[in-house]
């Protein structure tokens, strides 16, 4: 394709931007339309289980900033009790088994990890915190279970976590948290946010998972500070993500399918 596009140029700078812009939008049609013709089962099925993938690399995001700081600036009582221990690896488990092709196990150890979780804040006496928190991850984890994604095992697809990896080496308080006023957590569906309007085009279910996160963060932070760093840039941030990016994302989604089964039906 890059040849042909590379010919249809004729060494032409102009020509060449306007053959890829077409070849960009080709494929982007073509995506919308594969999109299209597949089932709301498998949409359903698609996006809950991504979604939930995301949740559940936000949280471990947020337990990892907290090590980092407790490390950092009070290493005597770094959190090392076993069961934050056993949340952190069920919660590590549960995504690489989602990544790989196991949905069915993702979703048994996302169970997992929400039963340790409940155990470890209801002993903190917080059940609204914990309300907000694992509702959503709960309810992706049954649609998981009930109905898993039909895709064959690929462990390539654990390099995804290379981004989400390189988050959480960051101290929370490095210069871009402390600029934006975000942790490695909200930073993390910030990007994703943005990814997911280049995205909408497609009609995949990636921006509707992303939407499915938002909607989660905005229920996790009405109930309690859900960051440890603050500031105006990261509350106008905030309030962006988890109004406008919802509504963005699963709206433009759920649009751009509608008008591919259209033109598929027309």
């Amino acid at each position: 394709m890059t040849s042909a596009v590379h010919d249809l140029s004729a060494g032409s700078l102009w020509r060449t931007l306007r053959e890829s812009q077409a070849l960009i939008a080709a494929g982007l049609r073509a995506r919308a339309n594969a999109a299209a013709g597949l089932s709301k089962r498998w949409l359903a099925a698609s996006t809950c289980a991504q979604g939930a993938t995301v949740l559940t690399i936000v949280v471990l995001l947020g337990y990892a900033q907290l090590d980092l700081l407790i490390l950092e600036y009070h290493p005597s009582i770094f959190p090392n009790e076993s069961g934050f221990v056993l949340v952190q690896a069920l919660m590590a488990a549960s995504i690489a088994a989602a990544l790989v092709g196991f949905d069915r196990i993702s979703a048994l150890l996302g169970f997992s990890w929400i039963g340790a979780l409940v155990n470890n804040e209801l002993a903190a006496d917080r059940p609204t915190r914990l309300l907000a928190l694992v509702l959503i991850p709960a309810v992706c984890y049954l649609v998981m279970l009930v109905i898993p994604r039909e895709r064959s095992r690929d462990p390539r697809r654990l390099m995804w976590l290379a981004p989400a990896l390189l988050l959480t080496l960051l101290p929370a308080n490095d210069l871009m948290g402390a600029d934006l006023g975000l942790g490695a957590g909200a930073r993390m569906l910030l990007v994703l946010s943005v990814a997911g309007i280049f995205l909408l085009p497609t009609g995949s279910s990636l921006p509707l998972a992303f939407a499915v996160a938002l909607i989660w963060y905005g229920f996790s932070l009405s109930t309690g500070r859900a960051l440890l760093i603050s500031s105006e840039t990261g509350d106008v941030l905030r309030l962006a993500m988890i109004t406008v990016g919802p509504l963005l994302l699963g709206g433009g989604a759920a649009l751009r399918l509608a008008r591919a089964r259209r033109r598929l039906v027309g």
